[in-house]
């Protein structure tokens, strides 16, 4: 899949001029993933860390579930119509992260981003989406590509390309000026639907997920 072959598109939010808000209020937000089974088996037991969303690139070392209502709607049917092709059964999981302030209320910029425990890569400023396209370029060149093939993408809408490579949002979050973010939010591409692009919820500090569970199955234990 090229970024050619990829449909989805980013509106701008028109909140970027307004100032950052934060509250001492605590933020919970709810995730889902899901997990897949051989077709008759009795479920018991499921470790979390096995329910994991299967991106095209998973990003190391990290918890990534669906976030927001469409992306939770489709890429659930997308999973049911993939466990059927497979002759398998799965389950939805759904687990809640809790951060200690309220998300903000406007674009993240260089000068706040230390503020937040919070980042939507949909909500960044322009300058900061040339600092990530110039991240991403380097991470590539790192890795041999060609130029040629650097070439075909449009460094102007970094998002796009973290949707085809999110396990590199696992380098960012190594990096000094972005490793303080509890959490990512980015778009990725699902093997249970490779032409749909989702958006997903990165979570690197694994103490702050909580109230994990299994829906419509209170007997099956999620360990």
């Amino acid at each position: 899949m090229t970024f050619s072959d990829n449909k989805y598109i980013i509106q701008k939010s028109s909140a970027e001029k307004l100032p950052l808000f934060w509250s001492t209020m605590p933020t919970i937000i709810d995730l889902s993933t899901f997990y897949f089974f051989p077709h008759g088996t009795t479920l018991e037991e499921i470790e979390f860390s096995a329910a994991h969303l299967p991106l095209i690139h998973p990003v190391s070392d990290a918890v990534s579930g669906l976030f927001g209502h469409h992306s939770k709607k489709a890429g659930l049917i997308d999973a049911r119509a993939y466990a059927a092709s497979q002759d398998q059964e799965m389950v939805v999981v759904d687990y809640q992260i809790h951060l200690e302030s309220q998300l903000p209320k406007s674009v993240i910029k260089r000068e706040n981003m230390k503020e937040s425990e919070f980042l939507n890569m949909d909500r960044i400023s322009s300058a900061l989406s040339k600092e990530l396209s110039i991240f991403w370029k380097g991470l590539l060149e790192e890795e041999g590509a060609p130029g040629s093939e650097l070439d075909k993408i449009n460094w102007s809408l970094p998002i796009y390309f973290v949707a085809l490579r999110p396990d590199l949002v696992w380098n960012l979050h190594q990096h000094e000026h972005w490793n303080h973010f509890k959490i990512i939010v980015h778009p990725a591409i699902i093997k249970t639907n490779p032409s749909r692009t989702l958006m997903v919820a990165t979570t690197f500090d694994h103490s702050i997920i909580q109230n994990k569970r299994v829906r419509l199955h209170p007997d099956i234990t999620l360990t």
